[in-house]
């Protein structure tokens, strides 16, 4: 019988530890618009976005381009730079 409420209280657990890991990742992604990036945030980039200049992505910062296309002059990764499917980085 104690295994069974154990297993009851451990569900909720996770399915709580779970929420919260969700909206944590989801309310930390500011909309990148060009500006630079700096380390410990991640930015996402959803449509079109041409920049006239270079972009550097930091060691400990994350740019992720979940739809459309990013143009830029360069592009220097030292942190993380994930490209979903059906988006593209593209050099002037």
């Amino acid at each position: 019988m104690n295994s069974l409420n154990f297993f009851n209280i451990n569900k909720k657990f996770i399915f709580l530890l779970m929420t919260a890991l969700y909206s944590a990742v989801n309310a930390q992604c500011i909309a990148y618009t060009g500006q630079p990036i700096l380390v410990g945030n991640t930015y996402c980039l959803n449509g079109n976005l041409t920049v006239g200049t270079s972009i550097s992505i930091p060691n400990g910062a994350t740019l992720i381009i979940q739809s459309g296309q990013l143009q830029s002059v360069d592009i220097q990764v030292n942190g993380l730079l994930d490209i979903k499917d059906g988006a593209s980085v593209r050099s002037l």
